[in-house]
């Protein structure tokens, strides 16, 4: 995943697809989470401002959301042709 900050200091990283557990005091923190990595620009948004509140005696999991952005490759079959490409995307799948 990257950088976490909580309440401005600094937390280990995550990769995907992994879990981690920390121990924080009780109350109300704020998290900042950022995508780091060569692949992060694929991603959105690559940051993310996450409030929670920590309860004593109860486990309390921070699940960010990010939104792989959409990747169009296309390849002509012949490289001496010349095309022009007109491309629709309609939201919802309409």
């Amino acid at each position: 995943m990257g950088g976490t900050i909580r309440n401005g200091n600094p937390l280990p990283p995550v990769n995907p697809r992994e879990t981690a557990p920390f121990v924080i005091s009780n109350g109300d923190h704020n998290f900042h989470v950022d995508l780091v990595g060569l692949n992060a620009d694929l991603w959105a948004p690559t940051a993310q401002d996450l409030p929670m509140t920590i309860t004593a005696g109860r486990s309390s999991r921070l699940t960010p959301t990010f939104n792989r952005k959409g990747i169009l490759n296309i390849t002509l079959s012949d490289p001496k042709v010349v095309d022009d490409f007109l491309v629709v995307w309609c939201a919802g799948g309409r």
